[in-house]
Order: C-alpha cells, then sequence, then structure tokens
C-alpha cells in the first residue's frame, strides 16, 4: 500500500558525485591557479558546483563575489559587474577606459575584502558583456583576484580569458553526468527516504544521469502521483512525465532547428532508435550528423541513431499533435515493410497499431511472440490488445497477453482474463498456476497443479516445469528433481532442449547438495543465453543469471552469488517483468543476509516487500517477510523480528520456512532452547523433503545461538549424503565448534571470509576466542571477530557474546537489568525511568535473550 509522503522537492539537492570536482576547484584557490573553467553540458550542475565553491570559500574566509552572465545585460557595457562592483564609474555613453577601469575595480574590491583573498565566481561567463570580461581577465592576470567560471555547453572560452590561461597553472574541470549509484544517493537525499533500485535505475535513464532534467522528472512524477512511497520505499510506477519546465527546457534546445532536422529528430523520438536507411528524404545522413554536433542525437555501434538523452524523446513526442504522431508512425511503416526481417516486423506491426492502422492478426501474433522472446512485456500487452479487438478469444492472443500481464505485475487481471477464456487447456492452466506461485505462494500453486493433474491423462511438459518451480519453492527439492527428470525425454534432445532441462534442475539439485552437477548446468544456461543473445524465451540473460547466483548462493559463494545476480537484475531492468525484478531483489537480500552484510539485506528485502505491494507480484512480500525476520532476529532487534513475523499468512508458506522464521522471532525471544527447538523443526522438515542446503542452513542457526553440539551428527550427516562444499565446511565448523579446536575454528574463519561470508566467518573467530579462554593468544581471535562483526553491519548473536568482551547490553538495558536484579518490578522500573511496562517488559526479554538466560532469577544470580 503506498502512503503519502510529502518530499521537498523545491529545496536545495544534495550535492553528491562532484567532490573530486569540488575538491579540484577548492584545492586551485589554494594553489598558483589563477583561473578555474567548469564546462558540461547544460543541466549537469556547473551553476550548483559554483554555488557550493563560492560557499566553502566564504567559509575559508575568502572574499568572494558572484556574478551571472545575462543575455539582456550583455548589450550593456559592465551591465552585470557594476551592481557588484560599485566603486566602478557607471557607463555615460562614452568610451571606456580600460586601465581607469581596472584601477577602480582593484580598489573597490581591496576595500570590500579587508585583506582576505578575493575570489570572483562567474556563471555563463560567455554571456557577460566584452568590457566585463576584458576586466575580469585583467583582474585574474594581476593576481587580484582567483577566477572561477562557468561555461554554457558549446560555447569557447572568450578571447581575454584564453590570453590569460596557462595549461601549467590554470585549471579545467570537465563536468559528467551523475553515475547510476549517485543518481540513487542524490535521489534518496532529495525524497528523504529509501528509494527502489529499479526506481533509480528507470530514473537515471530516462534522465541520463542529468541532474537538472533528474529533478524535473521527479517534481512531475511526484505531481502526478507516479512516484509514491510504499511501505518505506519510493517506488516508480510508470514512466515518468516531468514538468512544464522540463518540456520548456527541452523544446528550447530544439526550436532553432531546420526543417529537415527537426522531422528527423521528432520521428526518432516516436519511434525509437533508427537506422539511417529508415529514415525518408535525401540528406539524411548530413541531418543526422548535424543533429549528433548539436548533442541532440547519438550513434551506436551498431549504426543506429537515437535522442542523446532518454528524455527528449519523451518531451518531443509529448509536444507532437495525434495526428502527426499518426502520420509518422504510418509512413514509417510503409518504409520499412517491403524489407521487414523479423525485428523490422515488430516495428512494423507495433507503429501499425499505434496509428490505429489494421493489421492482420497473424502479423499481430507473430509479432507479439517475438517481443516475448525478447522480454518486451509492454509490446506485448499493446499488440495483443489490438490484436484481440480483431480477434476475440484467439488463444494465442489470450495466453501472451496473460503472461506478458503476470510478468508486470498485473496478476488480478492475468487471472480473470484466462477466468474468461473457454478454452481450459494445459497451457491456460499452466499460467493459472503461475499467477497462483506469484500471487499466493507455491502452495496455492500446487493447489492448481494438482487439480490440473488428476483431469489429464497424460503430463504436460509446461506445466510439469512449472510443477517443479512451485515444489523447490515449497522446499520439496527431491520431488522437483524427479518431475524434471521425468519429463526431459518429452523435450527432445536438440541442444536448446537440454539446456532448458539442465537449467530446470539446476536449482533442486543445489537444494539435494548435488553442487557440482547443479553450478554446471547453471554455468551451461547462461552461456547459452549469451551465444543465443538472449533471444530464446525462457532461456534469457536475467533467467539464467539468476539461476546461477541462486546456486552459488545455495553453494556459499556468497561473493560470486552477488556478482551475479547484480548482472541478472541489470539485465532485467529492461524488460519490465517484476517477477524477475521482485525475485532478483530478494535473492540478493538472502545473500547479503547469510553473508553477514545485514544492512544491505534489510534494505534489498524491504526493497522486495515495497515492490510486490505496491507494484507485484504480491506472493514476493510474504517470502521477503520471512527472510527479514530472520534478519531482525541476527541482527538483535526481537520486537521488529516478531512485528515482521506476525504479519505472514501461515498457511501461504512451507512448514520449514516457516519453522526457522519463528525461531528467529518467537524463538530468540524466548531464550536459546526455544530456538533450537524451531531450529530442529525447520532442519527436519527440510530433510525430509530433501531439501539438504535448506536444512544445513537451519542448522547453521545453531551455531550462531552456540549450540555447535546440537547440529554435529545432523550436519555430518548431511554432508556424507551430498558434494555441497557449503554443507562440507559447515560441518567441518560444527564439530571444530564442539570440540572447542580454536586452530581448526581460525583456519574455517578464513575459508568463511574467501567465500564473503563475514557472518560465518565471525561466528568461527568468536568460537576460536571462547576455546582459547584467556591465553594471550585469545586477543587476537577477539580482536579477528569484532573486526569481522564490524563489517557485517549489526551483526549480534549470542555465540559472538564471549565472556571476555564488553557488555552486549545497551546502556538502557544494563540500566533496567540492574533494578530487575535488585528486586525491583517491571512497574517500578517503569515509574523510576519514566517508561511504559511493556517497554521494561520488551527490554528484559531483549536482556534474557543476550544473556541466554530464562527469567530474572537468572538475572539475580548472574
Amino acid at each position: 500500500m503506498s502512503t503519502t509522503v510529502v518530499p521537498h522537492p523545491e529545496r536545495q539537492w544534495p550535492l553528491l558525485g562532484r567532490e573530486r570536482d569540488l575538491d579540484a576547484a577548492l584545492g586551485a584557490l589554494d594553489t598558483a591557479a589563477r583561473i578555474v573553467t567548469v564546462h558540461g553540458p547544460t543541466g549537469v550542475g556547473k551553476s550548483r558546483l559554483l554555488a557550493e565553491v563560492a560557499a566553502r570559500a566564504v567559509a575559508a574566509d575568502r572574499h568572494v563575489v558572484e556574478l551571472s552572465g545575462n543575455a539582456i545585460l550583455a548589450v550593456v557595457p559592465l551591465g552585470a559587474l557594476s551592481a557588484q562592483l560599485p566603486g566602478l564609474s557607471p557607463y555615460d555613453g562614452t568610451p571606456l577606459d580600460p586601465a581607469r577601469l581596472f584601477a577602480e575595480a582593484g580598489a573597490a574590491l581591496a576595500a570590500a575584502a579587508g585583506g582576505r583573498p578575493v575570489v570572483l565566481v562567474v556563471d555563463d561567463v560567455t554571456l557577460l558583456d566584452q568590457a566585463s570580461v576584458l576586466l575580469v581577465a585583467q583582474l585574474a592576470a594581476a593576481g587580484l583576484v582567483r577566477l572561477v567560471v562557468a561555461l554554457r555547453h558549446g560555447d569557447p572560452l572568450p578571447e581575454p580569458l584564453v590570453m590569460t590561461w596557462s595549461a601549467a597553472r590554470d585549471v579545467r574541470i570537465d563536468l559528467v553526468p551523475l553515475t547510476a549509484s549517485t543518481t540513487q544517493q542524490v535521489l534518496e537525499g532529495a525524497l528523504d527516504g529509501a528509494v527502489a533500485h529499479r526506481t533509480a535505475a528507470t530514473l537515471h535513464a530516462v534522465s541520463g544521469g542529468n541532474p537538472m532534467y533528474l529533478r524535473e522528472l521527479v517534481v512531475g512524477a511526484l505531481g502526478d502521483g507516479s512516484l509514491s512511497c510504499a511501505t518505506g520505499v519510493w517506488q516508480l510506477a510508470g514512466g515518468p512525465a516531468g514538468t512544464p519546465t522540463l518540456r520548456d527546457l527541452v523544446l528550447a534546445r530544439v526550436s532553432p532547428l531546420g526543417e529537415a532536422a527537426r522531422d528527423a529528430l521528432e520521428r526518432l523520438a516516436v519511434c525509437g532508435d533508427l537506422r539511417p536507411d529508415q529514415l525518408p528524404g535525401d540528406g539524411v545522413r548530413a541531418t543526422l550528423a548535424s543533429l549528433e554536433d548539436a548533442g541532440l542525437v547519438r550513434v551506436g555501434g551498431d549504426g543506429t541513431v537515437g535522442l542523446a538523452q532518454p528524455v527528449y524523446g519523451t518531451v518531443v513526442a509529448g509536444s507532437l499533435s495525434r495526428l502527426r504522431i499518426e502520420d509518422i508512425l504510418t509512413e514509417q511503416a510503409a518504409l520499412l515493410v517491403s524489407r521487414a526481417d523479423e525485428s523490422d516486423l515488430l516495428h512494423v506491426t507495433m507503429w501499425q497499431v499505434e496509428a490505429g492502422i489494421g493489421a492482420d492478426p497473424a502479423v499481430i501474433t507473430a509479432a507479439a511472440q517475438y517481443a516475448a522472446g525478447t522480454g518486451d512485456h509492454a509490446a506485448v500487452i499493446r499488440l495483443t490488445e489490438a490484436g484481440l479487438r480483431t480477434a476475440p478469444g484467439d488463444a494465442e492472443l489470450v495466453l501472451l497477453q496473460a503472461d506478458s500481464l503476470l510478468r508486470v505485475g498485473r496478476a488480478a487481471e492475468a487471472l480473470a482474463l484466462l477466468d474468461r477464456h473457454p478454452d481450459k487447456s494445459a497451457r491456460i492452466a499452466r499460467l493459472v498456476a503461475v499467477g497462483q506461485l506469484t500471487g499466493r505462494g507455491p502452495l496455492a500453486a500446487l493447489d492448481v497443479l494438482d487439480r490440473v493433474a488428476q483431469a489429464a491423462d497424460r503430463p504436460h511438459p509446461a506445466l510439469e516445469l512449472t510443477r517443479a518451480a512451485a515444489l523447490v519453492a515449497a522446499g520439496r527439492s527431491t520431488e522437483a528433481e524427479a518431475v524434471v527428470t521425468g519429463i526431459a525425454p518429452v523435450f527432445g534432445d536438440s541442444e536448446q532442449a537440454r539446456i532448458r532441462i539442465g537449467l530446470a534442475r539446476a536449482v533442486p539439485l543445489a537444494c539435494l547438495g548435488r553442487e557440482t552437477e547443479a553450478v554446471a548446468a547453471a554455468e551451461r544456461a547462461v552461456a547459452f543465453a549469451e551465444e543465443t543473445d538472449g533471444k530464446v524465451l525462457g532461456l534469457c540473460r536475467a533467467e539464467t543469471l539468476l539461476a546461477l547466483a541462486t546456486v552459488q548462493h545455495l553453494a556459499g559463494r556468497y561473493g560470486v552469488a552477488r556478482l551475479s545476480a547484480v548482472r541478472a537484475l541489470t539485465e532485467a531492468a529492461d524488460t519490465g517483468d517484476e517477477i524477475l525484478s521482485r525475485s532478483i531483489e530478494f535473492l540478493l537480500g538472502r545473500i547479503a543476509a547469510d553473508a553477514g552484510h545485514l544492512a544491505s539485506a534489510e534494505r534489498w528485502l524491504a526493497e522486495t516487500i515495497s515492490g510486490a505491494t505496491s507494484i507485484g507480484p504480491p506472493g514476493m512480500a510474504v517470502l521477503a517477510r520471512l527472510s527479514l525476520t530472520a534478519v531482525q532476529g541476527a541482527s538483535g532487534d526481537l520486537d521488529l523480528a516478531r512485528a515482521t513475523f506476525a504479519q505472514v499468512s501461515a498457511e501461504l508458506v512451507p512448514a520449514s520456512w516457516l519453522a526457522l522464521a519463528r525461531g528467529w522471532s518467537e524463538g530468540m525471544a524466548s531464550g536459546t532452547t526455544a530456538t533450537l527447538g524451531h531450529v530442529e523443526d525447520a532442519a527436519t522438515r527440510a530433510h525430509e523433503a530433501g531439501n539438504r542446503t535448506l536444512s544445513a542452513q537451519a542448522w547453521q542457526t545453531a551455531l550462531e545461538i552456540d549450540r555447535a553440539d546440537a547440529a554435529v551428527d545432523a550436519l555430518a550427516q548431511l554432508a556424507a549424503e551430498c558434494d555441497s562444499t557449503f554443507i562440507a565446511l559447515l560441518a567441518e565448523h560444527a564439530a571444530a565448534a564442539a570440540a572447542r579446536d580454536h586452530e581448526r575454528l581460525l583456519a574455517i574463519s578464513e575459508e568463511w571470509e574467501q567465500r564473503d561470508g563475514l557472518r560465518l566467518a565471525a561466528v568461527a573467530a568468536a568460537g576460536a576466542a571462547r576455546a582459547l579462554g584467556s591465553a594471550r593468544t585469545a586477543a587476537a581471535a577477539r580482536a579477528r571477530a569484532a573486526d569481522l562483526v564490524r563489517r557485517c553491519d549489526g551483526l549480534d548473536l549470542p555465540v559472538l557474546r564471549t565472556e571476555e568482551s564488553a557488555s552486549p547490553l545497551t546502556p538502557r538495558e544494563q540500566e533496567i537489568a540492574a533494578l530487575a536484579a535488585a528486586g525491583a518490578t517491571s512497574k517500578e522500573i517503569a515509574a523510576q525511568l519514566f517508561l511504559s511496562s511493556r517497554t521494561v517488559d520488551n527490554h528484559l526479554q531483549s536482556v534474557y535473550t543476550k544473556l541466554g538466560i530464562s527469567g530474572r532469577q537468572e538475572l539475580v544470580r548472574r
């Protein structure tokens, strides 16, 4: 659910990503440099940087004079300078005396500065009148001022400043667009909250990293409600439209163009990237070259031409009449139709549909199938809507549309469409199952699939692969692998069939602990996606990378798993596939949690929940809340863990996942014994279903609550059943901890760290320190554990609280514990500390958990 949050976009945005440029400008003021020039495209932040330089210079006790060039004042000699330097003689229409002006300006500046260094900051220096430019150049050349100037894009440095400039002495700064990561930081600073990775990526892409365009896009999106705060994370629904100011800025760049250049720009805005031979008229290449020189278009490595900034397309297309857009689409379709290949067919059909030209349903179907193969779900939906208007009930169009609706998070619409269709084939049932899987979870999907299987005379290949995916999500790995293996012969023996089956088996195999086979299958699928340019439906780059990242995560290779998941997220960004995006966000949260990067884990999981509830699919929010419960429990925030766990619908999730999350919330609040009970329940259920990796992960919790002894036999059995290096190392870790083998624990700690498993590395190092006791060598182990915990962003596990460490209690907990140990009741403590009794009880529960005790009596004995 979205909430109304009112940020302050009108205030000055944070200056981020310009630290190096700012340091260069300020550093120049402390050296022999006399001129600093700042260059860059319109809106890149030149004025903002100059304002910051001026503010920092004032703070450093320099006298700062700020000027700004102005086209109106440029016709008046000394127009911009007169107001800032009152000592100058007013212009009376007679020829100016440069020597007199120099003397007057120098005297005026010296009087105002009072002995302080003088910095003259000039924005849009090329819009100063000639007399002013000459004067500031003379002042800089004489060393009376340090000059910091910004130039409009494409303007040369004025001649007087060129004559003063020294390449060996002076400094040139070229501002470039913001990076994607800096854009996210800027957005979060401006919006006062977390911004979804996908939202930041979209705004970065549309703005081209231009801070001014970015600001106007955000203001516009806030105004029309497409940018809103959902469960604490800012999410963008649809494309940002911008503001009238943005429209005016862009159109001001376009308005001086000639007829041919304007026509080419409009076609690119309406149709997207085109090859030169796909544009009408003579002299096209010369026209495009002039647009490229003006910074309005860019030419790709494959020869296609597109707009230099995506926002140009939004604004230019938005400025055209509907009739003009239809004319462009019609003309472009006619131009390409005679020579269209498969990719051009999609463009031609899309243009015909958007222009309102009737198209053959068979052609529309072919174009929609191609769009589905490339992951362009928005195009599939537009095409199938047009096709179904002329061929209502066409099964193929219904299937294509329903699949894309599911992919973009519109599950309710997809299920309603499928429910209305009279054909209840296996393909329809598969999509219904996918809708249930992503909307309510694996148990609901399996219920649908079981009913279909009972009515069918034989298994359907695609339906069985969906069943396998649902079984994996339900934790039933043995069944999942058996389903895929059983249906494999039906797919045949082509390379594509082998890759598809291998990809379907990869995650079940990893869950079973058959690590070598799982990794090999996922790597082959990724390689196939690269070879086919991700154009095979179901085997695109993002899907195969997601599988590889999942397998690597289950193998305990956290560092490489994160890299693969980030690559997958990048590939998924342009598809609009919300199922993929949420799945990758969720996986990144799981990887970060298991690696020990708890702040990052909480951020990714919160983003998953926000995206799932505001955009879709909603089922991902349930799994993310379970993982978030464990993260909050591992960070010691048990109240928050219990609150998060309370939002989970128990009937929608597998029992093993539920038991493990309950251990991190209710169990941790009740003590070690209760937690261990939930751990054993989760591990047993997972093992019975063949999910050896989840069973091992459950037993990992026993190590983290300092009960390695309880996990030794179970982990040894799991390690003997499979070839998982993760389970083998975890089993060795448990055995070393139970035996208090400090040398082996330190070696194991290093092995976990090599995998980027800082969490388990810290647990092993803490175990070594505990085994060493008061020996002098224990200090190094404690220091290593402390350093690893620090790098884990708030890890607070019972096993890390060694007797030799400082109190694990916060100051408030120590205060309440002392009063309780002295015999004070919760009500008495609350009155003394001006707290509620409930708050006191919550603090005491946290104290009991952190100290590994069950109640007040044990607290008194301590």
